[in-house]
């Protein structure tokens, strides 16, 4: 499919820069197939190797710390080994916020990628989990980021965790966002006080997604009709395709029956007047070829079909009074 021109103009689009086409996909296929057997074989003594995908771009997440102070962690690396998950934990008891950006040598600056807002647990699921009551900043929410084996980035789940014991205040390292601009990381103390608690079980939160960036959004929602116009397409040039066969299939059934068992139990006009108009059948779908429509082709074989019909009637009528062969005395 990589010499496919729309397929390329695709991905040229996709990535920004045009695809490379050093390779032979062909013969690579092939290598690596043969590669492959040797390794399953006994017979055969070769190094084993395995393929290993990795993020081409550094993402980062931005949250809201206390003072309103907008704060970065780089979650995934470029050139980290995909598919794969980090965990962050965040001591806080309300909702917040996680904001995701891509960071590509080939992009202007940052690229949203999108908002996750981690919701706090209902009254219900505190009083199910014996929290009911309890300071929520007691607690400890684990969020756990994935970059799955398309590469597609999401947080994946969202726990609320009671510490087993105090955690006193801390010195986190983070990168502050000031005025919409990513800044290079540095310190920023934030003291955060942690206490015993009575549960242990984590509560898992709700997370919603909302894709802010259109620019981004776009071009995944006109790429998914393109790829269902394709196949819709796929679909109507097969069903076309059956409905052609379909009739030169019974051209030459009807045709291979007329010089045969059909041709003795009708006149020898009928036969030359049958064959006339499978062959004119046969004639149209050489002229017509692909480009028929896929009702036009069911009608010349439901034509066909009446055509024939008297024919074959004939046949079942001389079928039916014929008596069966004699056994053989030996049989």
């Amino acid at each position: 499919s990589s010499r496919i021109p729309r397929i390329r103009a695709i991905c040229g689009d996709v990535f920004e820069q045009p695809p490379k086409s050093t390779m032979n996909p062909e013969g690579s296929v092939a290598m690596g197939a043969t590669l492959r057997c040797a390794m399953l074989t006994p017979l055969q003594k070769v190094r084993e190797f395995e393929i290993r995908e990795r993020q081409l771009y550094k993402i980062s997440i931005v949250y809201e710390g206390q003072g309103g102070i907008h704060l970065e962690s780089v979650i995934f690396n470029e050139g980290d080994e995909i598919p794969s998950t980090r965990e962050m934990s965040f001591r806080r008891g309300d909702e917040f916020t996680v904001h995701a950006f891509g960071h590509s040598a080939a992009s202007k600056g940052p690229q949203k990628i999108g908002d996750w807002d981690i919701k706090m647990p209902t009254n219900e699921q505190q009083k199910d989990y014996q929290i009911y009551g309890t300071p929520l900043h007691l607690y400890e929410t684990k969020v756990t980021f994935e970059i799955d084996a398309d590469g597609m980035f999401q947080v994946q789940k969202a726990e609320m965790m009671a510490p087993a014991v105090e955690v006193p205040s801390s010195s986190l390292t983070n990168t502050p966002l000031m005025n919409g601009s990513l800044r290079p990381v540095q310190s920023v103390e934030v003291d955060e006080q942690a206490g015993p608690s009575t549960s242990k079980k984590p509560v898992f939160l709700p997370i919603h997604l909302s894709v802010q960036n259109d620019s981004l959004a776009f071009p995944i929602n006109a790429y998914g009709q393109i790829e269902a116009n394709l196949l819709a397409f796929d679909e109507k040039h097969r069903e076309n395709q059956d409905a052609r066969n379909a009739v030169e299939e019974y051209v030459y059934e009807m045709r291979a029956k007329l010089n045969r068992s059909l041709g003795s139990c009708i006149s020898s006009e009928e036969v030359t007047s049958l064959l006339q108009e499978l062959n004119e059948a046969e004639k149209w779908l050489s002229e017509v070829g692909e480009a028929g429509e896929t009702n036009a082709f069911k009608q010349r074989l439901a034509d066909l079909r009446k055509i024939m019909s008297p024919a074959l009637a004939k046949k079942e009528e001389k079928q039916a009074i014929t008596p069966p062969p004699p056994l053989d005395e030996d049989s």
